[in-house]
């Protein structure tokens, strides 16, 4: 039996750690799973670590394939929103224009948000600030974690009067404390597709094709939708 090593986005965390678990009971194989900001996965990859399976944006993916590091073929996952999230018991804030969430984030005491320098929603959030004219504003009230699950962990555990977190939906439902207040609105609007591949260097090739089947097939569709992922 094998060892399968997993390079995953932080997004599909809760997803593959429930996944791998059934994998081992059902075929004896093991796994090894690391985590971390899509852009952190690449450039652990680009330092020559070694992995049988990546877990990333299709993007992303689509250049390890060009690169020759994982194979062409990309099975997909689903479509991930980035989302507004509160505490489990804070009400919800209106969310449906552009001026809702703007006075959203003027009137947030404390932003939790992923680092924008390697994650996906984290970048694309401070593109949404720029928009809004808030750059500056939210600056010093930004809370930047290394993922999207440690802000949201620590947007759980706020004790600011109105704390608000912004990162993509698979990450804030596997958290407690912390409740999706929906999607950010229009124009601003971010749903990211993940996606699965071989690498090259893999071990155990058919193994790491094996679990790829659980993670991405029919009979788990169910699960990937209540983790957040929306069929493409």
């Amino acid at each position: 039996m094998s060892e399968i090593r997993i390079f995953c986005a932080g997004a599909a965390k809760g997803l593959v750690e429930i996944l791998a678990s059934r994998f081992e009971q059902e075929t004896g194989h093991t796994t090894s799973r690391s985590y971390g900001p899509v852009g952190a996965i690449l450039e652990r990859l680009k330092a020559g670590e070694a992995a049988d399976i990546v877990i990333l944006s299709e993007k992303a993916l689509a250049g390890l394939a060009q690169a020759g590091t994982t194979t062409p073929t990309i099975a997909p996952l689903g479509d991930v929103a980035t989302c507004v999230a509160v505490r489990a018991g804070d009400p919800s804030p209106p969310l449906a224009s552009a001026e809702d969430l703007r006075h959203l984030f003027s009137s947030a005491d404390a932003i939790h948000m992923p680092n924008p320098a390697v994650a996906t929603s984290g970048a694309h959030l401070m593109g949404v600030f720029r928009a809004l004219g808030l750059a500056e504003e939210t600056a010093e009230r930004l809370r930047i974690a290394g993922n999207g699950i440690a802000a949201i962990t620590e947007l759980a555990a706020s004790t600011a009067e109105r704390p608000v977190g912004c990162t993509q939906a698979s990450e804030i439902l596997v958290v407690e404390g912390a409740r999706i207040v929906g999607p950010l609105p229009g124009e601003f609007a971010l749903a990211t597709l993940y996606a699965a591949a071989v690498t090259t260097a893999a071990s155990d090739p058919a193994a790491a094709a094996l679990f790829i089947s659980l993670l991405t097939g029919e009979e788990t569709a169910p699960l990937r939708a209540r983790m957040g992922f929306q069929a493409t």
